[in-house]
């Protein structure tokens, strides 16, 4: 999976998309935090796991921030061998406050696609394409004359449960919702 969103990435970074003024690149990682999400018949504990991704904002448009967020995300069910597993693909508008040159602070809101991947033994697998919503706070230190380093609260929500298919061919509800702690690096041109 990493390697999949570095090779888009670099597509992506060479295509001269990001060559153009207005633009930035982000990449970031950290942790999707533990939680609760309820499957089949019950409701289950989540361990934290990884969250990582990638997004291209145009911010051409005093005071508004628009793009496309791509992330992965993956968390383990506490005490089995099963796990809630995403990847979304998100339209995200963003409002940034300048605090000071080298500081800022953001908020943001995205609606697009949540692949839920249900991840497990025998007939525990599957996933299914489902509408989603996000919503971020995040915070910008300048590093560089266009580059910066930020820290970014998000959080992701399925509008509806994923139908995962077992091989009882009984569907199974996935709810999936998920938040994020993630450091990253942003590359302005």
């Amino acid at each position: 999976m990493k390697m999949k969103f570095a090779a888009i990435a670099m597509v992506l970074l060479s295509s001269g998309v990001a060559q153009a003024q207005d633009w930035a690149v982000e990449f970031y990682g950290g942790a999707a935090l533990g939680g609760n999400l309820e499957y089949h018949l019950g409701s289950y504990d989540l361990d934290a796991g990884h969250a990582l991704g990638f997004g291209i904002y145009n911010t051409s448009i005093e005071g508004i921030e628009l793009g496309a967020d791509l992330m992965n995300t993956g968390r383990g069910f506490t005490g089995y061998s099963t796990g809630a597993n995403s990847i979304s693909a998100m339209f995200v508008a963003r409002v940034p406050f300048h605090l000071s040159d080298d500081f800022s602070v953001y908020a943001g809101a995205g609606a697009g696609v949540i692949d839920v991947i249900r991840v497990g033994a025998g007939t525990y697998n599957g996933h299914e394409w489902v509408p989603g919503v996000q919503a971020s706070l995040g915070a910008r230190f300048a590093i560089g004359e266009t580059s910066s380093m930020f820290a970014e609260v998000k959080h992701q929500n399925a509008l509806r449960h994923a139908l995962i298919d077992s091989i009882s061919a009984t569907d199974r509800k996935h709810e999936f919702n998920a938040t994020s702690v993630l450091l990253g690096f942003r590359q302005e041109f």
